[in-house]
């Protein structure tokens, strides 16, 4: 009888724990009490716990000086009117609380990225795995069948109807909840070999259980950049891959048209209105119509004058910026609207004035570098799915706000990850070539 040894390495261990514990915390947002305007949840009192393991598994900790610098840029960019202004206020704490927690998940996850080559290929399953359970979860809150985990006046809002709801899974917010699900579609489709397409088709309906108008945008971008991307990175068949957007579109034609015909008359009557209204709002714009803040707005009215309020504030305060925390507040005086711009970019501009837009250069910076370098075939699939996700995420800063949330770290972690590891590849080879 034969006996099986399995080799298993600490480090590995710390690898799956550090990165189950970011993945968790960007699909469960459980908050239990406020300390000083930051909120106390569940997520971060797991990853407390669960990063200082891992890394102690790991046995090492890698620090890039990419992410210490585009930590210290976002720091400054919420601080500088704070300083200027010489108003040391809790939001001044905050906020830099908040950035050094987003460092320390990327330097645990960068770490743990870094360990093998293998690491991100263990990302993506794990995050698949979350992006199923959550599909599931969302799908059956948007036909009432699974509580929406909120307090009343949060379950009102998201009611589409008297029987349907847009789910959010454990999150907050159903824009969100999509976002992670995208990403979840993007890992699909480099690391999932076997039912792909079943397990895509599932998060899609999760996505669609949400009733994002942006995720279902993203997820359209997803699958059109796939074959695109792969093209270019992996060499493909060009014919081959004409012929496999040419059957994507027909899948999301045929699948839209499903959806009209034979789908619930609830769901058809909110995608129309939804629609409707865009299409009202830009007829509105072509005839110059002005709109009424005070009367009752779209979501695209809302966003619009969100965006025109934040760009023209941020104008007037072009040099400090009016820090951050404050820019809810600073559009109510312009606009009679509490809400903050919807728009990563505009948000962070109007939050540090020139200086926020300094992160933004430094993350293009390294975007285009890590395009423009040289790649080893081994990495051809990573380097397109950080390729997608990164222009995912460039996509997403125009319709969502995620200033102050950690998965802002995620592409640039992957980028540099990526980097590293093609760089101890090629230091391998070479180590082999001279040992020859």
């Amino acid at each position: 009888m034969k006996t099986l040894y399995y080799n298993i390495r600490k480090s590995d261990i710390g690898v799956k724990i550090a990165i189950f514990a970011y993945v968790s915390a960007q699909f469960i947002e459980v908050i239990l009490f406020n300390l000083g305007g930051i909120p106390i949840s569940v997520q971060k009192i797991l990853a407390i716990m669960l990063f200082p393991l891992s890394l102690l598994l790991i046995g090492c900790i890698r620090i890039n000086w990419h992410l210490i610098l585009f930590g210290f840029l976002i720091s400054f960019c919420y601080s500088i009117s704070y300083i200027l202004h010489f108003n040391g206020t809790s939001e001044l704490v905050s906020a830099n609380i908040i950035v050094f927690m987003g460092a320390t998940g990327a330097i645990v996850l960068y770490t743990a990225l870094t360990e093998s080559t293998n690491s991100i290929s263990t990302l993506a399953h794990i995050w698949i795995g979350f992006s199923l359970i959550t599909s599931l979860i969302v799908i059956l809150q948007a036909v009432n069948v699974v509580p929406l985990f909120k307090g009343p006046d949060i379950v009102n809002h998201l009611r589409v109807s008297n029987n349907l709801y847009r789910g959010i899974g454990f999150k907050t917010g159903p824009n969100f909840q999509a976002l992670m699900l995208i990403i979840g579609v993007v890992f699909t489709q480099f690391f999932m070999f076997k039912f792909r397409f079943i397990v895509t088709s599932i998060i899609m309906l999760g996505v669609i259980g949400t009733f994002s108008r942006m995720g279902l945008i993203l997820f359209f971008l997803v699958i059109i950049l796939h074959p695109i991307v792969e093209l270019i990175e992996c060499k493909k068949n060009i014919f081959k891959v004409l012929i496999r957007i040419f059957l994507i579109l027909i899948f999301m034609i045929t699948f839209v048209l499903i959806i009209y015909i034979w789908g619930p008359i609830e769901i058809k009557k909110y995608l129309i209105a939804r629609f409707e209204r865009i299409l009202e709002f830009f007829k509105r714009l072509m005839l110059y119509k002005k709109i009424d803040v005070n009367g009752h707005l779209s979501s695209a009215e809302t966003r619009f004058i969100l965006a025109r309020t934040a760009l023209i504030a941020g104008l007037k305060n072009w040099f400090s910026g009016v820090g951050a925390f404050q820019t809810p507040s600073t559009i109510f005086k312009l606009s009679g609207i509490r809400q903050v711009s919807h728009n990563t970019y505009l948000e962070f501009f109007l939050i540090g004035g020139i200086w926020g837009l300094l992160p933004l250069l430094l993350f293009t910076y390294i975007f285009l570098k890590f395009i423009v370098r040289r790649s080893f075939k081994a990495f051809s699939v990573q380097r397109s799915c950080v390729i997608i996700l990164v222009l995912m995420f460039a996509a997403t800063g125009l319709f969502l706000s995620i200033t102050y949330n950690s998965i802002l770290w995620l592409p640039i972690v992957l980028i540099l990850a990526t980097q590293k590891n093609q760089y101890k590849f090629r230091k391998h080879l070479i180590n082999n070539m001279e040992l020859k």
